[in-house]
């Protein structure tokens, strides 16, 4: 299945576009099981913003009832305290270089911005590979006797690899959707 769509070019001619990818569209449920849980902080911060512009209520309430991650299991700690050992130090470290080797403006070097890429890939190839596996899920709350096996697969959780953005503008919109704001509507808030 293809889909396009007419975009102007940056010159201002119309042109058709594909995307590269094209993902099905995600469901949400009342715990919004497709999506990987943000921290308190996180989800603070976007409430917090969505207030400050005032958008719609039903957007709020959504916002709202998302649920915060919480770390409920030993295994879950150690999982987190075991790659923080592993890869605080080496972060700590690009981050130092990164003040050391800044210019006047703050950008860092291409090459140490390339290498901080590859580093914070193998800290995700490593939850992914790893971590996940052996301490259970770490972007989901998950209950004492539930170390994240069929349970999850039976209600759609995502899969290893699979990444997916807290809140892109796809789900925002499917969100306002389902509260029957428009989608002209939504972005002119």
């Amino acid at each position: 299945m293809s889909s396009s769509a007419v975009m102007k070019s940056l010159l201002g001619r119309k042109q058709s576009v594909r995307p590269l990818v094209t993902a099905s569209k995600p469901t949400l449920s009342s715990n919004h099981a497709i999506l990987p849980e943000p921290s308190a902080r996180y989800l603070k911060l976007i409430t917090d913003g969505a207030e400050e512009h005032s958008l719609p209520s039903e957007y709020l309430s959504f916002l709202y009832s998302i649920r915060p991650y919480m770390i409920t299991t030993r295994k879950q700690k150690a999982g987190q305290v075991l790659i923080l050992a592993i890869w605080a130090p080496i972060i700590l470290s690009f981050l130092g270089l990164g003040k050391v080797f800044a210019d006047e403006e703050g950008k860092i070097p291409a090459w140490l911005g390339k290498l901080m890429g590859l580093v914070f890939g193998g800290v995700w190839s490593s939850y992914d590979a790893v971590f996940k596996g052996v301490f259970g899920d770490g972007e989901r709350t998950i209950g004492e006797d539930d170390e994240g096996g069929d349970e999850d697969e039976e209600r759609g959780l995502r899969r290893r690899g699979e990444k997916m953005p807290l809140l892109s503008s796809e789900i925002c919109i499917h969100a306002l959707k389902e509260t029957g704001i428009s989608e002209t509507n939504a972005r002119s808030a």
